[in-house]
């Protein structure tokens, strides 16, 4: 059986390519987005990108499965068809600056009602609405400290805002660009008073709904919810 390794359509280009044959001699490479047989995935021992449910439930010989986002929650569930016997991986760490940078966009936009004005542009409607706000001095809060939330804290900081950071277990040395540094339990806390509340946490069973209908309600009327995660409101 020919050994091969299944390839979502983000990573066939020269350049990234050629580094990942470089590092598996003896496989042959499928294009998940070109055409391929029902075979080629049967033989597929790795897989690696943004993979379907359909494509793991026919990959019978998967040995490692490598997936190109950060979160896995996808894979985790039982309509994936994802064996126990596979090793699975994740892109951690790939994300905190092109995130974070997203983040910091929709804040300001958010803040100083971007989003309103250019509706209005649309429209050919030239009005002022009123005061905006500054991320100077505003208070954020930034739940989930990994990857992308430290690099928009850090970022949320460098533009002179009052940065509280939450984590799920005490530390021992608070990061520079955090004022104020919570655990989990103190999650109330931590988001009262709060400009804008950041979630910036992985999908699991215990980040799932963790801003409950209580802690929303607990917000201000102008606070501004941002989410790069899934299930957790």
């Amino acid at each position: 059986m020919t050994r091969k390794i299944g390839l979502s359509f983000s990573l066939w280009n020269g350049e990234r390519l050629e580094r990942i044959k470089n590092a598996a001699h003896g496989f042959e490479f499928i294009d998940l987005s070109g055409v391929y047989s029902d075979k080629d995935i049967e033989e597929c021992e790795i897989l690696f990108g943004f993979i379907s449910n359909d494509v793991l439930k026919s990959a019978k010989n998967l040995k490692w499965l490598h997936a190109q986002s950060a979160g896995v929650d996808y894979y985790l569930n039982s309509e994936s068809g994802l064996s126990e016997s596979v090793i699975l991986t994740n892109s951690s760490g790939a994300y905190g600056i092109g995130i974070s940078e997203h983040l910091i966009a929709v804040t300001l936009m958010l803040l100083r009602k971007m989003n309103e004005y250019v509706r209005l542009q649309i429209q050919n409607k030239w009005q002022g609405l009123g005061s905006v706000q500054t991320l100077y001095q505003s208070r954020v809060t930034v739940i989930g400290l990994g990857d992308i939330g430290g690099n928009y804290a850090m970022r949320c900081h460098s533009l002179g805002a009052q940065v509280r950071g939450v984590v799920r277990k005490e530390r021992s040395e608070k990061p520079y660009y955090v004022d104020e540094l919570f655990t989990v339990d103190r999650l109330d806390e931590a988001i009262d008073g709060a400009d804008i509340v950041a979630l910036c946490l992985p999908g699991t069973k215990e980040t799932q709904n963790i801003m409950s209908k209580q802690r929303m309600n607990a917000l201000k009327s102008r606070t501004r919810l941002l989410s790069c995660s899934k299930r957790v409101t």
